[in-house]
């Protein structure tokens, strides 16, 4: 590599054991990017009139999309700058501060070198920062690393960019304060670019890092740059962002760690491949599509350069008529047409196949009449590239070729409707004979920016040079600088000779870049034929008076009637020189003799006359001498970036790409909606197999559950028919003998026993129906219970009188287990406590429903008690539980004599 080239970024990733932290990722190989130009006008591949940008994240072929941090130095040419001399444009999110070893800002005195506008799009004019300082450090030493730039990234920075690291352009001379390598770091991600060569001219590096945020807010990136020499520091001129929309840390792959999701391993791929019809199929068709595509020809897609095209004036509706006619002197033989649609890049309007028309027919004079030929319904390609279309027809024989435009597209924003082509071939097998024709068309913008008649058949096109392009580095072309003048004394000229004469009717000259497209292509210039004799048979002296406009990126044709030659002789009478400082030169990067469309031999001798000096190259000289390298490649079949391609078989190439990238389009959509299908099905097919296992779990616990329940209810009626059988006969036999004994028994004592035994069986006979009536009602049932309440008193309270009331339906009252087992152990409890402690002679029961309340009243005439006892807690204690856990009111009312008042109010649900 030269002076200037591009350094990658290559990534150091460092403690990334989150998904948080931030990544840095390779951007290329740094292959490919040597210097174009002269030894002392050479030209960055980053600059903006050099080659293309080829390390633009967003395609955009500009840098800085999303924000440009470029140091000034206030119009000073002294050190010690402020860091406040700057300029910042964009990056809103970004907050830039000096580095721990920051100087100054300034620009050194031995000058600025040149740096071009990072935001200056590809082919615009060359716009030095020449008041452009660089951020520089001081002290150190050799390979000491100096902090020179921190910046911090807000909430709202873009989550994946591509940073370019403007390298320092101080010491124009020496490149003395360029760093040997640029660290960037944030977060726990280091990445660092060694190995920056020593600028001697002055131009700065640039560098590329992908970075990627991930969950990282509020960051704090610093650059850091290797000291080069023992009394100077590192430099940086700038910093640039781009969006990057997909981010793939290669280095992380490296590592073995897990990076994004990877489509070829993904469920929805291994499903479709297995189970979904054609997809496979449709695979090996993309990649088979995509083989193809890296051998046809690939369109220059940048600005547009040369001339513009044709466009008719505005018509009134798409159903107007707009006509372009080809006439020939002599008839030829026509058997294609390419077309090639309308691309401009202006302030009005800017867009791919512009104006493109709905219906074209292709009319043909035969015999005198016209006749239509071929007719296209083009419409809109899936993919607005201006690619050509090719119609081929049979081949017919006429002076006289009608295209007729129909279904007319509608200007962007106006009412006027118009046809549009970049440019028209009409090919006689491979020769283009839509030059030697004198075309008119309807209507015309003559002089319209770009546009005009002529350009429709002037081999401008906006797809670049006709080329099967290069994958390699640039390859050698003709070049000619330090001319000193635009018009170059006593001329320069160029002869190529064949092995024999040979049949031409046009050269062909390709231009090269040269800091831009063509833009040391010969501005005036005559080519002539030469016989094998060196006399000149043939000459296209258009451009030797009248200059010729820069062709950008297409090659001039010069058209001859047929002639047998034995060399091309190309003089160039007056250099390029695109702006008024920049040094005239002259570049082109191939010279080829066709007939009938294709090339006709290849030159094996060469002779190059310039400023009184002359170069031979003969045949059978060693390609390694000087003549032989210098001047072999102005016909070596090869431009700068590509072979040369006759220009049928380019077209046929581009359109091939249209097709295959159309049917690319249309399998990966199809690819796309399968996957996304799947997708769903897996989805919906995982939610619903979750739902049958939670719906199967609920079943089957459910249906264990009633199971159990069954069981369970078997079993209690099993154990309620086994009471009723067993223990409840028992009873109702104890009551019978106690029944026998009290009618045999006189004595008190015994009296009173057996009527203690009698009541306890009566009461434990009516719990154990209640038991049964609750548990297993088929067995049991319901009992009376205000019957065996009245029963019951009658049992607990002996001598003692006692009135008992009932209010009607209070049985249907009664009927919950909870609550009829609550009110009887209340009950009882009640008539224990009159009994035996109040002394009373004499109790009343009521029991009555009022108002959805179930009321028990129980009164006695016993002996009563004071406030103060029942102040206290522990009287009355179970009373108050049980009222408690019938969640029922109680109110007690007692005097000393009067005996005791009590009162249940239970709330019906």
């Amino acid at each position: 590599m030269k002076n200037v080239r591009r350094a990658l970024a290559i990534a150091g990733l460092l403690g990334m054991a989150s998904h948080a932290a931030i990544e840095f990722a390779v951007v290329g190989d740094g292959t490919g990017y040597d210097i174009l130009g002269t030894a002392d006008n050479e030209a960055a591949a980053y600059r903006s009139t050099g080659v293309p940008k080829r390390f633009d994240a967003d395609d955009d072929q500009v840098y800085g999309t999303e924000g440009v941090f470029m140091f000034g130095d206030g119009g000073a040419t002294a050190y010690n700058r402020p860091f406040a001399k700057h300029t910042q444009v964009g990056a809103p999110w970004a907050s830039f501060a000096p580095g721990a070893d920051f100087s100054s800002v300034a620009q050194s005195s031995h000058g600025q070198g040149p740096m071009d506008d990072p935001t200056a799009p590809i082919g615009a004019a060359v716009a030095d920062w020449g008041s452009v300082g660089s951020a520089v450090t001081t002290g150190g030493g050799i390979g000491a690393s100096r902090e020179i730039l921190r910046f911090t990234l807000s909430a709202g920075a873009p989550r994946q960019f591509r940073l370019g690291l403007v390298g320092g352009t101080q010491d124009q001379q020496n490149g003395r304060w360029d760093p040997t390598s640029y660290t960037l770091s944030g977060g726990s991600a280091v990445a660092t670019v060694a190995g920056l060569e020593n600028n001697t001219a002055g131009f700065g590096n640039f560098v590329f890092f992908d970075v990627a945020l991930n969950d990282a807010t509020n960051t704090t990136f610093t650059i850091s740059g290797t000291q080069r020499r023992t009394t100077h520091g590192a430099s940086l001129t700038g910093v640039t962002f781009d969006p990057l929309p997909v981010f793939v840390p290669k280095a992380t792959a490296q590592r073995g760690r897990a990076g994004p999701p990877n489509q070829s391993n993904s469920l929805e791929l291994m499903v479709a491949r297995g189970f979904a019809k054609n997809f496979r199929k449709h695979e090996a068709r993309l990649e088979t599509i995509g083989k193809e595509l890296e051998t046809l020809p690939h369109p220059y897609q940048q600005e547009p350069t040369g001339t513009g095209g044709f466009l008719s004036h505005g018509l009134n509706s798409s159903n107007s008529v707009a006509t372009i006619t080809f006439r020939w002197k002599d008839p030829v033989a026509l058997d294609a047409i390419a077309l090639f649609p309308l691309r401009l890049f202006m302030d009005e309007i800017y867009g791919e196949n512009l104006y493109w028309p709905g219906t074209i027919v292709v009319e043909a004079e035969i015999d005198g009449q016209n006749q239509t030929i071929a007719r296209c319904a083009a419409g809109q390609p899936l993919i607005p590239q201006s690619l050509p279309n090719l119609i081929e027809f049979p081949p017919v024989l006429t002076r006289k070729l009608t295209l007729r435009c129909t279904d007319l597209p509608q200007h962007p924003y106006e009412m006027w409707h118009a046809a549009g082509f970049a440019e028209i071939c009409i090919f006689s097998g491979s020769d283009n004979v839509a030059p030697r024709a004198v075309c008119k068309t309807s209507s015309s913008r003559q002089g319209y920016h770009v546009l005009a008649q002529e350009f429709l058949t002037d081999a401008q096109t906006p797809l670049g040079l006709p080329q099967l392009s290069s994958r390699s580095k640039s390859h050698p072309f003709i070049k000619k600088g330090r001319l000193g003048n635009k018009v170059i004394p006593g001329s320069y000229t160029l002869t190529c000779t064949y092995p024999r004469e040979i049949p031409i009717d046009t050269v062909r000259i390709d231009p090269a870049i040269e800091h831009s497209y063509g833009q040391n292509f010969p501005v005036r210039f005559a080519i002539e034929l030469l016989d094998a004799h060196g006399r000149v048979v043939q000459s296209d002296t258009t451009y030797q008076s009248f200059p010729l406009r820069k062709p950008g990126l297409n090659p001039y044709f010069a058209y001859f009637p047929e002639t047998t030659a034995q060399a091309v002789r190309l003089t160039v009478y007056e250099a390029s020189q695109p702006v008024p400082k920049a040094v005239p030169g002259i570049a082109f990067s191939e010279i080829a003799a066709l007939h009938k469309g294709e090339e006709a031999a290849r030159a094996t001798a060469f002779e190059e006359q310039f400023l009184g000096k002359k170069l031979r190259a003969a045949p059978g000289d060693p390609p390694d001498t000087e003549a032989m390298r210098l001047l072999a490649p102005a016909n070596d079949g090869l431009t700068h970036s590509g072979q040369v391609l006759p220009l049928r078989q380019w077209v046929v190439g581009l359109v091939r790409r249209q097709q295959l990238m159309e049917e690319q389009l249309i399998l990966q959509n199809l690819q796309k909606k399968t996957l996304t299908d799947i997708g769903k099905i897996l989805v919906h097919g995982s939610l619903t197999l979750l739902f049958l296992v939670i719906g199967g779990a609920a079943y089957l616990i459910v249906r264990n559950r009633i199971r159990m329940r069954k069981e369970l209810r078997s079993t209690r009626a099993r154990i309620a028919s086994d009471l009723h059988d067993d223990v409840g006969s028992n009873l109702g036999t104890i009551i019978l003998h106690v029944e026998k004994l009290q009618e045999q028994t006189d004595t008190p004592p015994d009296q009173k026993r057996l009527e203690a035994i009698y009541r306890l069986t009566r009461e434990s006979v009516f719990g154990l129906r209640e038991v049964l009536s609750t548990t297993a009602p088929e067995v049991g049932r319901t009992q009376n219970i205000v019957a065996y309440m009245q029963e019951l008193a009658g049992l607990i309270l002996g001598k003692t009188t006692y009135t008992f009331e009932s209010g009607p339906a209070m049985s249907e009252a009664l009927l919950e287990h909870s609550l009829r087992k609550g009110i009887l152990l209340f009950y009882k409890e009640a008539l224990y406590n009159a009994k035996r402690h109040s002394g009373c002679s004499h109790i009343d029961i009521s029991l009555r429903l009022r108002e959805r309340e179930i009321v028990l009243w129980i009164k006695d005439k016993g002996s009563g008690m004071d406030e103060a006892v029942l102040a206290r807690p522990r009287t009355l204690r179970t009373l108050k539980q049980r009222a408690e856990w019938l969640h029922a009111n109680l109110q007690i009312q007692s005097n000393p004599g009067r005996g005791t008042e009590l009162t249940l109010i239970i709330p019906q649900e």
